[in-house]
């Protein structure tokens, strides 16, 4: 088991335990958070999809999509 910290902006910073089959969509459920298309979600900064797993990953953001963003 290992820790990731987790954060929707604007929040606060929150750490989670995980396993190393946790994905992104399992992280958002513990989180209270859900996920939809006006959203972008990064792992560590780089891009990560809901299917993903966070193990090897310290941080992962969940911020709304900026406007003409792809």
């Amino acid at each position: 088991m290992t820790t990731v910290k987790f954060v929707k902006m604007p929040g606060e910073i929150r750490e989670f335990a995980v396993e190393e089959t946790t994905t992104v969509a399992d992280l958002l459920q513990m989180a209270g958070e859900e996920a939809n298309n006006e959203m972008e979600i990064r792992a560590d900064g780089d891009p990560i999809a809901l299917t993903d797993t966070v193990s090897g990953y310290t941080l992962v953001s969940v911020t709304k999509r900026l406007k003409g963003a792809r």
